[in-house]
């Protein structure tokens, strides 16, 4: 003879079932923020690989002028959208920038509609670091240079990186290592030279 499921059956099947689904949809919400946060960070990353191939592209002489600048270097901040909610590409996504107005001209190609896809990240800031390699004694080595590029990047109401308020310069709040420069999972360093023909 064959019995049916008792009520108490039923409501603790019913429990573990809404325990077991109710991690499974935990689990992929998870997964998808952060999937959405690892997309964001390709595309910051995108923006730092931009940023050091114009670096690559200037001459050296102008390199040498931003390292003798107070700033040592510049930064600017860029966004995705306008208070619309309307795409901003080109020029227009620049916002603000340091004390050298040429940059804006000069980064608007990085920020082409065929190349950035503002999807993701909400506002940033680039910040570039770049000053005279010193060898020890604290002497200038002759035509070698420093450059490290970090970027901050805000997705989901949350920033990444240093750079907390992103305005691209160092100031209260802001987490910044031993030399009181912005640190980034988003940054590299590198060096340049001046090449004799």
């Amino acid at each position: 003879m064959s019995r049916g499921f008792s009520l108490v059956e039923v409501l603790v099947g019913s429990a573990i079932m809404g325990i077991v689904l109710g991690g499974a949809l935990s689990a992929y919400v998870s997964t998808r923020r952060y999937e959405m946060v690892d997309r964001a960070k390709a595309k910051a990353w995108a923006i730092l690989i931009s940023e050091v191939e114009s670096i690559r592209q200037m001459k050296y002489n102008d390199l040498l002028d931003l390292a003798g600048k107070s700033t040592k270097g510049y930064w600017y901040v860029f966004k995705s959208k306008d208070d619309d909610g309307n795409p901003l590409y080109g020029e227009d996504a620049i916002i603000e920038v340091s004390d050298n107005p040429e940059l804006k001209f000069w980064n608007r190609d990085k920020f082409k509609k065929d190349h950035f896809d503002p999807m993701g990240i909400e506002r940033g800031s680039v910040r570039v670091y770049i000053d005279k390699v010193e060898k020890e004694g604290g002497n200038k080595v002759n035509d070698a240079l420093n450059i490290k590029v970090v970027v901050s990047w805000a997705y989901g109401g949350q920033v990444y990186g240093g750079d907390r308020n992103l305005n691209g310069r160092e100031d209260a709040g802001d987490i910044l290592d031993g030399e009181g420069r912005l640190v980034s999972d988003v940054s590299i360093e590198t060096a340049t030279c001046k090449v004799m023909h």
